[in-house]
């Protein structure tokens, strides 16, 4: 077994390969070098620019374990605020990263602990390493996923908030490709109405379904909870109600697990046309609001 894979806290098996699809790696130790770094997504650059101010800082860190990282948010000094975790945006990424690896192309992120200092890091992953390659609407499904099931809306192909190995131009069939920052804006509130989305969705319909399936499983009766308790328990000062707004893990599963169930359903049957046109309205509301559709 490589020393940069191991046993990850809640996941629901062993590091067996270096695969960074479906296995997690651990933390780094400490930092050999740090750079900024233009923001790895231009499309973000731009909104910033929008607005009428500077787009923030993004620093590429080396660790000692061979990896390079880019640092999500700013680090957080132990010394003066103990509760800046608990809403630390790197929080809520870590938590989704270990929560959907092995069922969605997700970026690792990790916490590098110091004496005084936390960092949240988000690993640029080696995707050459990566052995299942998927089609463009399969990709675009994983995106569907966050969408309808943690109103995760700002992931678009071909670049924003998903790292490829080539253009779609030169390989337009096959793809490796990861996800990252993952910060659903909650978790549980249904941001779409899913039964006329699922008719206007490009998303590969049995695929997302076989998707929902997998974390549905990894979901359930104790075992489930299990999971999900112990994730959060890896990660220092995670707190379910602050992070994810559930009381507890128990709560976290039947909601996640009644949002799925309504999902399948509706990915499985033609909408009506009062759906439709309930969704061509919230369609035109998110356009105005975000500025663009998910998919």
């Amino acid at each position: 077994m490589s020393e940069r894979f191991g046993k990850i806290p809640g996941s629901p098996k062993s590091i067996q390969g270096p695969d960074p699809h479906l296995h997690s790696i651990l933390p780094p130790k400490h930092i050999v070098d740090s750079k900024k770094v233009r923001d790895i997504d231009s499309d973000r650059m731009g909104a910033h620019r929008a607005l009428g101010r500077d787009a923030p800082d993004v620093y590429e860190l080396t660790c000692d374990d061979g990896n390079t990282y880019y640092e999500i948010g700013s680090p957080i000094d132990r010394t003066k605020d103990p509760q800046e975790t608990i809403f630390h945006r790197g929080t809520k990424q870590l938590f989704f990263s270990r929560l959907l690896k092995g069922i969605l192309h997700v970026s690792d992120v990790v916490l590098l602990e110091e004496a005084d200092k936390r960092h949240f890091l988000s690993r640029k992953m080696p995707m050459s390493d990566i052995r299942t390659p998927l089609s463009k609407s399969e990709i675009r499904s994983e995106i569907e996923f966050l969408y309808l099931l943690f109103g995760d809306v700002d992931h678009e192909l071909p670049s924003k908030n998903v790292r490829t190995e080539r253009a779609w131009k030169d390989n337009p069939f096959k793809h490796r490709m990861m996800l990252f920052d993952i910060r659903p804006t909650t978790a549980f509130a249904s941001p779409t109405v899913p039964e006329a989305h699922a008719a206007t969705s490009s998303a590969d319909k049995d695929f997302l379904i076989r998707k929902l399936g997998e974390l549905k499983s990894r979901l359930v009766g104790h075992d489930g909870a299990t999971f999900v308790a112990a994730i959060q328990k890896s990660i220092p000062d995670c707190n379910f109600r602050n992070t994810l707004d559930v009381a507890n893990a128990e709560e976290f599963c039947i909601r996640t697990l009644k949002n799925i169930d309504s999902l399948i359903e509706a990915l499985s049957r033609k909408p009506t046309k009062a759906e439709l046109l309930e969704w061509k309205k919230k369609q035109k509301l998110d356009e105005f609001m975000h500025g663009h559709r998910p998919h």
